[in-house]
């Protein structure tokens, strides 16, 4: 299973789980060699490319720690001068 950094992993994907398996993934949109889905147990957004045959987390479903996670830096990063 592939990434783009915002998110590591969904607990409801099997790394070689094909999308007609995921009884609890909904079809948002598909345009060719990608479908996006949203999981209805933990409300992550993910994207399955078909020519690779990966899944990739778009987004995670809590969305409010994704957004604090990516936009409010580390304590460690901050000084103060």
């Amino acid at each position: 299973m592939s990434s783009n950094g915002m998110s590591e992993t969904c607990a409801c994907i099997q790394a070689d789980a094909k999308p007609e398996e995921m009884e609890s993934f909904n079809l948002l949109s598909a345009i060719p060699n990608q479908r996006i889905y949203r999981c209805s147990n933990c409300n992550a957004f993910l994207a399955y490319t078909e020519k690779t045959q990966e899944w990739e987390v778009l987004l995670q479903g809590d969305l409010e720690t994704e957004i604090k996670t990516l936009y409010r830096p580390e304590p460690s990063d901050v000084t103060f001068e």
